[in-house]
């Protein structure tokens, strides 16, 4: 399937498990780390699905960010978390 084709499923898959992994997981607001802006769920969110957006052919970290999105929990225990672990990959 062509990456033109399969980003918008894509796209709605990613937004569709980072809204559930955000209800199913309490907020953190009180144990922010010092060290790491702290940036709003809705926000954060938004800018990574405008990363994948932004795409023009499909990306090396395809594999890795299918991994996240299949099973989140696996290593992450907060939203906020696995926002910024899916932000990373594009780095990868």
């Amino acid at each position: 399937i062509p990456w033109s084709q399969f980003k918008t499923y894509f796209l709605f898959k990613m937004d569709k498990v980072m809204e559930d992994f955000h209800a199913s997981t309490p907020e953190e607001r009180d144990s922010h780390n010092p060290n790491v802006e702290y940036i709003p769920f809705e926000e954060m969110k938004k800018r990574i699905l405008k990363i994948v957006d932004g795409y023009n052919g499909i990306p090396f970290t395809i594999q890795r960010l299918c991994e996240l999105l299949t099973d989140p929990k696996r290593n992450y225990t907060g939203a906020d978390k696995f926002l910024r672990g899916l932000e990373k990959v594009r780095y990868r």
